[in-house]
């Protein structure tokens, strides 16, 4: 038997529904004062569709008789059914009409019946476009700030922005600048500082406002830098900070730590640092504007260093030299002695007598822990209990004087009047 297969095609058929592209519409109307009569003289006119977005600024006729003068007629893109929004203004005033567009024409009239509020017109005075700077030079970017509209600004402000913040940074200033109140008709200055961060483009946008702000008709809040270019044909700069010039540093057998930083309009590649004019080591990880480290174990003796770097673009800094010296833990010397001579005592009281050294410590005076004095009686010695007839200890002495290795001391004693007559002598250990 026979059996016969019967394969049913069934065919799907995809219908879509596809809006009709936005055309030409024509739009025509009348622009009122707000107490009926014609607005006559060109006045502008913002026109647009918001479902597609169309914007388009126009103007009323502005020639012929009064019926004729506010009269305007324009084409815009759009479908039946989209909302079409009309605006006119004039200096003090403005209107809006809100329609639906309808073929072959819309028909939109506006009456100017809104007092305008402030608005404010941004002007960049400086720089200019396409402008170029060295990434280490601070410039100045200069703006006008001034209030159109129908009222006078109040609580203004402006703000700058980049579009490429790798490229530029403000340098210590705020993004906004307080304005306080302007006036209709007049303006407020202000001024930013900024600097190159990396070199490249970006522009740079001065944005405009005031609380009393409404709706903006003229679309003046703003104005735009384009093109301003950093460059970099300079070296880093480099700032040794330790060991200073003609230091000491004691050999504490670590390893000894250089420090300095770099800066420089480009990031840095690589930085070296150099012992007796020859590279020690490399640092590839390098921060510019913070301090940066090296590490080397050297022997006690007299050297110089110093640090050169590479940025990105291959520009080549190197710092000056400086000069350090490794040596041992010196045990501090006292130089610079001096005792009061001859010594008057008086009846029923006594005398301060003063016994002044230097104490030199060539390792840094750091580590001096502390500074005593003993002033005695030859034929007693220095080292003997105290006793006003022959012998006084003092600890510590007082420091009145410093550099870096050395201090000035002054030890101070009241002797008193039945002390021992002889000879005396001061010791002073450190």
């Amino acid at each position: 038997m026979n059996k016969r297969i019967i394969y049913a095609m069934v065919f799907l058929l995809f219908i879509s529904i596809v809006s009709a592209p936005p055309t030409p519409h024509n739009i025509r109307g009348r622009v009122f004062h707000n107490d009926g009569s014609f607005a006559t003289g060109g006045i502008p006119l913002i026109i647009n569709v918001s479902v597609t977005n169309f914007y388009i600024t126009s103007r009323t006729n502005g020639f012929g008789p009064p019926r004729i003068d506010a009269s305007y007629s324009d084409s815009v893109n759009g479908s039946d059914g989209d909302t079409v929004i009309v605006i006119a203004y004039n200096s003090t005033w403005y209107g809006i009409n809100t329609t639906l567009l309808v073929s072959p024409t819309t028909w939109a009239f506006v009456t100017m019946n809104n007092m305008r509020p402030s608005e404010t017109n941004v002007t960049i005075t400086a720089p200019q476009n396409n402008s170029a700077f060295n990434a280490s030079v601070i410039f100045q970017v200069n703006a006008t700030v001034a209030v159109i509209g129908g009222q006078d600004g109040t609580n203004c402000q402006a703000t700058i922005s980049f579009n490429n913040t790798n490229v530029l940074r403000l340098y210590q200033d705020s993004w906004t600048h307080n304005l306080g109140d302007i006036t209709l008709g007049s303006s407020a200055t202000t001024t930013w500082n900024v600097t190159g961060n990396l070199t490249g483009n970006s522009n740079i946008v001065v944005y405009g406002n005031c609380s009393s702000d409404g709706v903006n008709l003229e679309r003046l809040n703003y104005y735009r830098l384009d093109n301003i270019t950093i460059y970099d044909f300079n070296g880093p700069g480099i700032n040794l900070i330790a060991p200073g010039n003609n230091s000491m540093v004691t050999d504490t057998g670590s390893a000894i730590t250089f420090s300095y930083n770099v800066s420089d309009g480009s990031e840095i590649a690589n930085c070296s640092l150099l012992i007796n004019d020859a590279i020690n080591t490399t640092n590839f990880t390098v921060q510019r504007y913070t301090t940066q480290v090296f590490n080397a174990h050297l022997s006690n003796r007299t050297y110089n260093w110093s640090v050169q770097c590479y940025d990105n673009l291959s520009n080549y800094g190197i710092s000056v030299k400086y000069n350090f010296s490794i040596i041992s833990n010196l045990p501090p010397v006292i130089t610079n002695m001096i005792v009061d001579t001859p010594i008057d005592l008086n009846i029923g009281s006594f005398v301060t007598v003063y016994c002044n050294a230097t104490v030199t410590d060539m390792n840094n005076i750091s580590d001096i822990h502390s500074v005593n004095s003993t002033l005695f009686l030859n034929s007693t010695g220095a080292v003997a209990p105290d006793d006003n007839n022959n012998h006084y200890s003092l600890n510590p002495c007082q420091a009145i004087s410093n550099n870096t290795y050395s201090i000035n001391f002054s030890c101070a004693f009241d002797v008193y009047y039945y002390a021992n007559n002889g000879s005396w002598a001061c010791n002073i250990t450190a």
